[in-house]
């Protein structure tokens, strides 16, 4: 199970989208209680996948909130400004959305801290000795750094400050080309941490649509 949030909590408390804030703390604390009753409903040995927010692109975002006020000003039939409309307050910044990101990870973290705490309690042998005699655990709740996926500065768009970034459609909104990528770092987490999950290990339930009795179904 996939949990995406953070971009609207991460507007600024005082920008023009303020009502959409949430406090990182309370965020984290909302993200956990999420997570924690996810666990409850996927199936045993199934993975929880907390997704970050992605970066914000500044530039890009005030020049379509300058847009779009334009169009309202246009809509009701006042005359036009005698120069583009300045953009409203900012909303975002691509700094918050990065500090919403790490608070997500840290929400992944304490669920492997919490986890390891447990087994601890309960007797467990060490995880020295237990990482002596078998592969490690692998974790209920994973996270994936979309912020860093996409604006690291591995990432074609180096920090996330590049006007017309094309994996987001207006600075904030992801374009085809950023859900294709997400879709795939989705992916790479679900073969990463549940090899098994992966779409070619999992059994059809109804037969593939081009197989027949004269051609069966390789699996």
């Amino acid at each position: 199970m996939t949990v995406f949030f953070g971009a609207n909590d991460a507007a600024l408390a005082d920008g023009a989208s303020a009502r959409q804030h949430v406090p990182a703390e309370r965020f984290k604390g909302n993200l956990a209680a999420i997570a924690r009753a996810a666990l409850e409903t996927v199936e045993p040995g199934g993975l929880v996948l907390l997704v970050s927010c992605p970066p914000v692109v500044e530039e890009q975002r005030a020049r379509r909130l300058a847009e779009a006020a334009a169009a309202d000003l246009a809509a009701a039939g006042a005359p036009p400004p005698p120069k583009p409309p300045l953009p409203p307050l900012p909303e975002r910044t691509n700094e918050a959305a990065r500090l919403y990101s790490r608070a997500a990870a840290e929400v992944a973290e304490s669920f492997s801290e919490a986890a390891a705490a447990a087994e601890a309690a309960a007797g467990a042998v060490t995880a020295a000795a237990k990482a002596a005699t078998e592969p490690p655990s692998p974790p209920r709740v994973a996270f994936l750094d979309l912020w860093e996926e996409l604006a690291g500065s591995a990432s074609p768009v180096a920090a996330a400050q590049q006007p017309g970034s094309s994996f987001l459609s207006d600075g904030l909104h992801l374009s085809e080309e950023g859900n294709l990528r997400v879709a795939s770092s989705v992916l790479a987490a679900i073969a990463e941490h549940r090899p098994h999950l992966r779409a070619e290990e999992l059994p059809l339930d109804f037969p593939d649509w081009t197989c027949s009795a004269l051609e069966p179904c390789p699996r």
